[in-house]
């Protein structure tokens, strides 16, 4: 697969399909089918079909025709909720029955290109220096996009009132409007993550542009991209053991020097690398972490409505979700995905 929705940077990620017993269930078979009798060679795999059966050479699929079919299919079936049903019920059934079945998750998230457990979250977070360390434990416990997240000033940051006002994003280096008018949204600060930015302010201290996360360089806005590259997509690599200097999972590549003075980075054997790509581990980053929290918020049967809230997503459709959400709400569901977080991590 070239991209996904869970893979940001489009690196690509290989699936398996396995075939199936059943013959009438096996995924294999029906797709060797398809492209015999359609005639396909090349991508896209799956095309449109006119009313007279044509199929056509380049057009996909649209998902709204997609989502029509699989409804009245349902409806055939005899299904009750079928509202509810859409293609995404098909992903969501495969990985509840992996769970039932005693599929083991990063098993199951590894074949859906879903996001990481905590505890690789913790694994990636504990291997990067700070400031980027405290920057991703922001971005797993609040769920901002790292853009807002690197035009965080101090001032947004109401310590007395537990709550952080977004309305700002770095785009190219430069401080702008956040992606979307929904995205301008006052946050809960959870007690615990409060006490975290804390110590960093103190570590840090004051900086002159006023930045929670100000460049050790230029004293300005960091970039996105060469932190992800340099920092945690090689951190992502670390979460399978070196084939080459026998590192466990977390731990750094053993025996290695900075290849870039001017420029560091976590330093990962190749081997390693062609590893964690074979592991599903490839394309690590700051999305990674956005992910992992609104994974949290419905694990926490937060409600629909609080759910997309949180991560602010402009698209209701997204998470159903309408109308506005009282801050205690908000709060309540932002503390529980932060105690989750912080608690597991004092444990480790």
């Amino acid at each position: 697969m070239r991209g996904s929705k869970t893979d940001q940077e489009g690196a690509g990620r290989e699936v398996r399909i396995p075939y199936a017993k059943d013959k009438n269930i096996c995924s294999v078979r029906a797709l060797k089918m398809w492209l015999k009798q359609a005639k396909i060679k090349t991508a896209p795999v799956f095309r449109r079909v006119d009313r007279y059966g044509f199929v056509s050479r380049r057009r996909s699929f649209d998902p709204a025709p997609v989502a029509y079919i699989v409804k009245q299919a349902a409806r055939r079936a005899g299904g009750r909720k079928v509202r509810d049903v859409s293609g995404h019920s098909f992903r969501a059934g495969h990985v509840s029955q992996a769970v039932r079945n005693g599929g083991p998750e990063y098993v199951v998230m590894k074949q859906t290109g879903h996001d990481l457990t905590i505890e690789q979250c913790f694994l990636v977070i504990n291997l990067l220096p700070d400031p980027y360390r405290t920057m991703s434990t922001n971005a797993l416990c609040t769920g901002m996009r790292v853009e807002e997240i690197l035009a965080l000033d101090w001032l947004k940051i109401d310590f007395e009132r537990l709550c952080v006002k977004v309305e700002e994003a770095v785009v190219h280096g430069r401080v702008g409007p956040v992606k979307t008018d929904y995205s301008d949204d006052e946050l809960p600060l959870d007690p615990d993550l409060a006490g975290v930015l804390l110590a960093w302010k103190r570590a840090s201290g004051a900086s002159e542009s006023g930045l929670v996360f100000p460049s050790h360089v230029t004293g300005h806005c960091y970039h996105a991209s060469p932190l992800q590259q340099d920092w945690i997509r090689r951190a992502g690599f670390c979460l399978v053991e070196c084939p080459e200097c026998g590192a466990a999972p977390g731990e750094r590549c053993k025996g290695m020097k900075q290849s870039n003075r001017k420029r560091r980075s976590i330093q990962v054997h190749a081997f390693r690398r062609a590893a964690a790509r074979a592991a599903g581990y490839g394309s690590v980053g700051w999305h990674t972490f956005r992910h992992k929290y609104t994974t949290l918020l419905r694990q926490f049967k937060t409600p629909l409505d609080v759910q997309q809230k949180l991560p602010r997503h402009a698209d209701i459709r997204t998470t159903m979700g309408y109308g506005e959400v009282p801050m205690d709400n908000k709060r309540s569901a932002n503390s529980q995905v932060v105690r989750a977080i912080l608690l597991r991590k004092s444990t480790d």
